[in-house]
């Protein structure tokens, strides 16, 4: 006797989903993370250390907003981002404070790699292209 297995449901995950803002998320593009206090709540990254989970790309005026968000896992299409600064095209990128991204930080501290970038940033507030992937932690330590 033979027996197979027949999947009468299946689930189709998406990096896009809707969350709710916690505050005010004053630009599009910002990397958030899932808040601790608000159930699906989602709050730009305030410290490059904390780990990140999507990138917003709504704004919002004040809590309890729905924004849609896209998570953060590895995909071969592109997200735009804001940039805290200088980014050369096919860079990695990390966290940066007011949930911004970075290219390779020399200060000391913790940090997230979430992807490359695809084009160039030229400065602050700049928004560029990038592919993301399955967010790195890494530890930059200070020169003795």
């Amino acid at each position: 006797m033979c027996m197979s297995t027949v999947i009468t449901h299946v689930v189709e995950e998406s990096v896009y989903t809707t969350r709710f803002s916690v505050g005010a998320i004053n630009k599009n593009h910002l990397v958030c993370n899932f808040s601790s206090t608000v159930s699906e709540g989602v709050v730009p990254t305030a410290l490059a250390s904390t780990m990140p989970h999507c990138v917003c790309s709504d704004t919002a005026a004040g809590a309890g907003e729905e924004v849609r968000v896209r998570l953060l896992c590895g995909s071969d299409r592109t997200c735009q981002l804001v940039a805290a600064g200088r980014i050369d095209a096919g860079a990695p990128i990390y966290t940066a404070p007011s949930g911004k991204v970075m290219a390779l930080p020399s200060s000391a501290g913790t940090y997230w790699q979430i992807g490359f970038a695809v084009k160039a940033a030229a400065g602050n507030n700049d928004v560029f292209w990038a592919v993301l992937c399955v967010p790195r932690k890494i530890v930059v330590e200070q020169e003795l």
